[in-house]
């Protein structure tokens, strides 16, 4: 049996530079694929490749990290 790369949500959201909070949401809105109370990060990079970053994008936006000038 395949050993799973697994991290905290804090570790996970350092990787795309958004806040353990964003996580919890995720997690919440069924957007992560958890493994107890770790994240299970090869299938999450799956899932980054299926939708886009769009909700990526969406959570950075709305902690203000995203702003585009203009």
């Amino acid at each position: 049996m395949e050993e799973k790369l697994l991290e905290t949500k804090a570790a996970f959201a350092a990787r795309f530079g958004v806040t353990r909070q964003a996580m919890t949401k995720w997690s919440m809105r069924g957007w992560l694929v958890m493994v107890g109370r770790y994240v299970d990060v090869e299938a999450n990079a799956c899932n980054v490749k299926r939708y886009g970053d769009s909700y990526l994008r969406k959570t950075m936006q709305a902690n203000g990290r995203n702003k585009k000038s203009g």
